[in-house]
């Protein structure tokens, strides 16, 4: 009985925990999307990307949504990023 009831502790902790530990990111999507919106990007999401890279999600002018790759710490387009389509 005691083993069940210390398993079941433990279980319910590890539960509780795993979240916690789940958003301990240090990647906030929203700076990222707010700097990118002052530099003339008209970005609607952020992610991260390759190592010293973002991913962003850029609504053009016709309303289609595409992918674009920015340097995470200067913010500059990585490559030709022209963006890809996905809508």
């Amino acid at each position: 009985m005691k083993t069940s009831i210390a398993l079941a502790a433990l279980l319910l902790a590890g539960a509780v925990s795993a979240p916690v530990l789940a958003s301990d990111s240090s990647f906030d999507n929203d700076w990222y999307v707010t700097q990118l919106q002052h530099k003339g990007v008209n970005a609607i999401e952020a992610y991260e990307g390759a190592p010293g890279e973002i991913r962003a999600v850029v609504q053009t002018a016709d309303g289609k949504h595409i992918f674009q790759y920015f340097n995470d710490e200067t913010l500059a387009p990585v490559g030709a990023s022209t963006g890809t389509f996905f809508d």
